[in-house]
């Protein structure tokens, strides 16, 4: 197949394409080109289509960054299979690719993505066809993406509007600040057409709540009262048993902090008990421009259908604080203005100037499996099925990044630790060169106790080390593994005994926990 060379000289890049297809140029809050045959155009079925766009980032965006936030959003979609994230190189600059198949209408849907970032935009390209249309066409659209390259204008005007278009509020929204001094700070957006009426506040020990309601005018539309409530606490504590490892087998009362997952299924449960009907949720979401706040939404309304509510939870990690986002309107269920807008409001949230006290340390909560720990705040985490693995991000430029991870894993009556650990040695021993096990001690902390295994080999001429802690409770054995490069080992292996020490098991939520 030939291919043409597009040119774009507003948004800085030129790609090839195929020579029969039609290529369109739209500039607006995004720079976006995009490719696609026309003679498939009006069929059922996806046709294959190649895209390019261009968006302007904030001041702190990285290229490591916009792949976190990139992935983040990947993992929210119906996918078949795990986004595979590889590096490569766009226009000589450092990059990364993944690829991913989707199913829509029981159609696999295949999707490549590749981006980089140039001059504070982030430029990416896409290709995304029917499974096996995506294996015909593979060589030519693989052609034309190498063939990517940024054209340096920096001064072209025409990015300069998308940059002000996507780093400045839009016109027909107002900037709104908490009024709050003593708590965490919050700053959103709210539209012009919304008249503040009445505002109050109240200011707790560990709670803050703020309460606005507004009147929303538009020409020839009949006008909403609206309420929205913000209330922003610290994490609460909930007082659960757990089970100590030891051979007394005594049960250990403790307090843990909830979780965003325990407090929204708490809200919903006090939301049904008070006669509301869910309509949406609770579901998970990302909140478009903030993805370092994990959140979820719930749609409701009250026993007599007369009040909508839109009740986003949102986490922020950088406190250990879970503000809510309460939206109520008296506009009809069948007029979804309000919802549209509540989004947009909820998306524009941030958090500065924050006086809640901050931790070196993280917490991480597994209901599934029901422990909890403590973890320095410099480790990213990824949940594959029960494997929990989380990542040092100080050390993702190196060859073998270090990394903890940890699995829980059934026992039955014949296995017990020694067992379980000859095992895994012999494991370790079938991945490492030059394997020798160091060490092997029981530990003990104040909630469990474990047995502690250090070794070391090499990984392709890689002198590395590695460290597993085996724990047992009633009839499940978590395993701690550490790996890390021989002269990172230690510090590792401390942040790891720092787990450790912290970690405790709880009863996890049955089913019926999440019903009413």
């Amino acid at each position: 197949m030939q291919n043409k060379t597009y040119t774009s000289k507003d948004l800085c890049f030129k790609i090839k394409y195929p020579s029969n297809w039609l290529a369109s140029e739209t500039i607006e809050d995004i720079g976006l080109v995009s490719f696609g045959d026309e003679s498939a155009k009006n069929s059922e079925n996806q046709p294959p289509q190649l895209t390019v766009t261009v968006t302007a980032l904030g001041s702190n965006d990285t290229l490591r960054s916009f792949t976190d936030k990139s992935v983040a959003q990947l993992n929210q979609l119906p996918l078949s299979q795990t986004p595979k994230l590889s590096k490569r190189k766009l226009s000589n600059l450092d990059s990364f690719q993944v690829n991913y198949i989707s199913e829509f209408q029981s159609l696999h849907i295949k999707f490549y993505q590749a981006w980089t970032i140039w001059n504070g935009f982030a430029f990416v390209i896409s290709f995304i066809a029917i499974e096996n249309q995506f294996k015909i066409l593979w060589g030519t659209i693989e052609e034309c993406i190498d063939s990517f390259e940024i054209t340096d204008n920096s001064s072209s005007s025409k990015l300069e509007e998308i940059r002000e278009k996507t780093l400045k509020p839009p016109v027909d929204f107002l900037l709104l600040n908490s009024k709050l001094i003593n708590k965490s700070k919050i700053t959103f957006l709210i539209p012009n057409s919304w008249k503040e009426i009445k505002f109050n506040t109240n200011d707790f020990n560990s709670i803050a709540i703020d309460k606005y309601e507004f009147l929303w005018k538009e020409e020839n539309q009949k006008p909403i009262h609206l309420e929205l409530t913000i209330v922003t606490d610290a994490l609460p504590l909930l007082s659960s048993s757990s089970s100590s490892s030891s051979s007394s087998s005594s049960s250990l009362s403790t307090s843990h902090h909830l979780n965003l997952d325990e407090c929204v299924r708490i809200h919903n449960r006090e939301l049904l008990k008070l006669g509301y009907t869910i309509k949406n949720g609770p579901k998970q979401c990302k909140l478009n421009n903030n993805f370092n706040y994990d959140s979820f939404f719930i749609l409701a309304f009250n026993s007599t259908n007369t009040i909508k509510n839109l009740i986003y939870f949102i986490l922020n990690n950088n406190d250990n604080t879970i503000t809510t986002m309460n939206f109520a309107s008296t506009a009809p269920e069948n007029d979804n203005r309000d919802l549209c807008v509540f989004s947009r409001v909820a998306n524009s949230i941030q958090f500065v100037n924050s006086n809640f006290k901050l931790s070196k340390n993280i917490s991480y909560e597994n209901l599934i499996a029901g422990f909890h720990f403590e973890l320095q705040e410099n480790y990213s985490v990824q949940e594959i099925g029960m494997l929990i693995q989380f990542v040092d991000k100080t050390s993702i430029h190196l060859p073998l990044p270090t990394n903890i991870s940890i699995i829980c894993l059934p026992l039955d009556e014949t296995t017990n630790l020694k067992a379980l650990a000859a095992s895994m040695t012999a494991q370790l021993q079938a991945t490492l060169q030059n394997f020798q096990k160091l060490s092997e001690e029981r530990i003990n902390s104040n909630f469990c106790s474990g047995i502690l295994m250090i070794f070391s080999g090499i990984i392709e001429t890689l002198p590395v080390k590695a460290s597993q802690i085996l724990l047992q409770d009633k009839s499940k054995a978590t395993i701690i593994t550490i790996n890390a490069i021989d002269n990172y080992f230690k510090g590792a292996l401390t942040v790891g005994r720092e787990l450790f020490d912290s970690l405790y098991f709880f009863q996890p939520p049955t089913p019926k926990d999440f019903t009413n």
